[in-house]
């Protein structure tokens, strides 16, 4: 049976309702989920992705799906009702139990897990962060983590042993909202759903926007939904957009 790692949308020891796809086996039930350990920047995620044997052009997807996942930290975990997702790439403990807590919770050993998992990057549907697109909110960090340097790889490339492709945007040139609530400061477009992500720029209150999809992020004010713009290419809290509709638009696309 297929399963699913989790992805870690909250702040440390969060009790947070399970938001699993319908397949994983605890939908339903409260799980604890926590970020422990060394928190990895970008780059060292890329570099432990291609120290595991991952392809050049995989390297971006496996960083933006830890990032996803994890956050970066090597002792992350995540508790579901009968296992535990654990370290980097939320290796889990019920489905591949021959990875120890001692390797899950070692950066290079959980890579190497993921590696094998993945079939060195080609499969990546064990993961909820990416069915679910959540990587693609850190794809712009795990592009600049790609290009300060990858063992072997040329930043910036293509399919010819550069990056990955970016995952593809809905084409139907999405919904328009308006920049509000900002207190007059105007809203700053992020590289990934989480306001602790790079500054891309800002809008200013009262700004038309176009949202080409819409995903869950890092939750802001008790709004937990990001919209993605492809013009500016970045993120935007809908908390501080006005579309009609609180959350996701029914017809806006989901991201992914």
């Amino acid at each position: 049976m297929r399963f699913l790692l989790r992805s870690l949308p909250v702040l440390l020891l969060s009790i947070v309702p399970a938001c699993a796809a319908p397949e994983d086996d605890d939908v339903g039930s409260q799980s604890l989920a926590a970020y422990a350990g060394v928190r990895l920047t970008a780059n060292q995620i890329a570099n432990h992705a291609r120290a595991a044997g991952l392809p050049c052009n995989t390297i971006v997807t496996a960083t933006a799906v830890a990032l996803g996942e994890s956050d970066g930290y090597t002792r992350a975990t995540h508790y579901n009702a009968d296992s535990v997702d654990r370290g980097i790439w939320q290796i889990n403990s019920k489905y591949w139990p021959m990875y120890s807590e001692t390797c899950v919770f070692d950066a290079a050993c959980n890579a190497k897990a993921m590696a094998a998992i993945s079939n060195n990057g080609s499969n990546w549907t064990p993961w909820l962060a990416y069915t679910n697109g959540r990587y693609q909110m850190f794809w712009n960090d795990a592009q600049a983590g790609y290009d300060q340097g990858v063992t072997g790889c040329t930043a910036g490339g293509g399919n010819s042993g550069g990056s990955s492709p970016r995952p593809s945007t809905p084409t139907n040139g999405g919904i328009t909202g308006t920049i509000w609530d900002t207190g007059g400061i105007g809203l700053t477009i992020r590289s990934s759903a989480t306001p602790s992500s790079s500054a891309l720029g800002v809008l200013s209150e009262g700004a038309t926007i176009t949202i080409t999809c819409q995903a869950r992020g890092e939750t802001v004010q008790g709004h937990d939904v990001w919209d993605y713009l492809a013009d500016r290419g970045g993120w935007v809290s809908d908390r501080f957009v006005y579309t009609g509709v609180n959350g996701f638009h029914p017809d806006a696309p989901r991201c992914r």
